[in-house]
């Protein structure tokens, strides 16, 4: 007798699609018994769970969009760069961002229901797409902020 190998490999989870018996359903103990289909659904409304901290979160990356708004538009009123231009675009596209993120953390099915879910998922890719473009045009701006500040060094 000697060591034999596992028949089945140490992960014996597969890949698999999500079904409805994946969920933790609430059972309803109000169906009536002709009506069994109405046990294995929750009929109460969902609301989402917020996170105190994750909404902190979410809030602070307003606070921070409207400084940095703020202070590109000071700097392009002091000194007309077309550097804070960029840069004010930029926090406007964080601006916007950030308050769809704090309606998101607050009520996380807002997107399905609002707009249906044909609307949120290109309102997603959206979402998600334009934030690099937001990341872009302010590296551009503080890289021709740095440039004109070491040439004037």
């Amino acid at each position: 007798m000697g060591l034999t190998k596992p028949s089945a490999p140490a992960n014996r989870f597969t890949a698999r699609a999500i079904t409805f018996h994946d969920f933790n359903i609430q059972l309803r103990s109000t169906a009536r018994y002709h009506q069994r289909w109405l046990s294995f659904v929750s009929l109460d409304p969902v609301t989402a769970l917020t996170d105190v901290v994750t909404l902190l979160c979410a809030l602070s990356f307003v606070i921070f969009g409207v400084y940095s708004l703020a202070l590109w538009i000071f700097g392009s009123v002091r000194t007309g760069m077309s550097a804070f231009y960029l840069l004010i675009a930029a926090a406007l596209i964080h601006l916007a961002v950030s308050v769809c993120n704090v309606a998101l953390v607050y009520d996380h099915y807002m997107g399905i229901r609002l707009l249906g879910h044909t609307g949120w998922t290109i309102f997603y890719y959206v979402f998600v797409c334009i934030q690099p473009i937001e990341s872009l045009l302010a590296a551009v701006g503080l890289t021709m902020l740095v440039i004109w500040i070491t040439r004037r060094v």
